[in-house]
């Protein structure tokens, strides 16, 4: 079973660096990720879940999709088919992910602005936006012996 919400979790980026000083320049949005949040129970020692990723910046991006544990750090056990993700400004798609599913895990599936633009004009971001969804994996628990 699958706990999603409608929250979608969108980062604004609010700020401008104009000659070294900060100023509003109203909303510019980044990108998004949905679901912000998944409880999934697993029967399975294998589960695939999927992920969408919409670019809602002006310009062609790339974003880096990674797994990481409660303190943020790299985990293993998961696979995605594509790990470098490539959309157009105003664009979405979905990326499934297989996870090992084994007692209880509770993990951070992050999608990271990479690069942006295309072509010749693709260069490194120099601000990243990251966004997490927080999955709570339950998998099978190994029997517990009676000796």
């Amino acid at each position: 079973m699958i706990m999603k919400t409608p929250l979608f979790l969108t980062l604004a980026a609010t700020l401008v660096l104009v000659g070294g000083v900060p100023f509003s320049s109203g909303v510019a949005l980044a990108h998004s990720q949905a679901p912000a949040f998944t409880k999934e129970h697993s029967l399975t020692n294998t589960t695939i879940l999927s992920y969408t990723i919409t670019n809602e910046f002006n310009h062609p991006s790339t974003f880096r999709i990674e797994v990481l544990d409660h303190e943020f750090k790299p985990v293993q056990g998961w696979e995605t088919k594509r790990p470098i993700v490539k959309l157009l400004p105003g664009s979405k798609t979905k990326v499934k992910i297989r996870f090992k599913a084994h007692g209880h895990r509770k993990l951070h599936v992050c999608s990271s602005l990479h690069t942006k633009g295309k072509g010749a004009n693709n260069e490194k971001a120099s601000i990243i936006t990251r966004i997490c969804s927080r999955l709570s994996l339950y998998g099978p628990v190994s029997p517990v012996s009676r000796e």
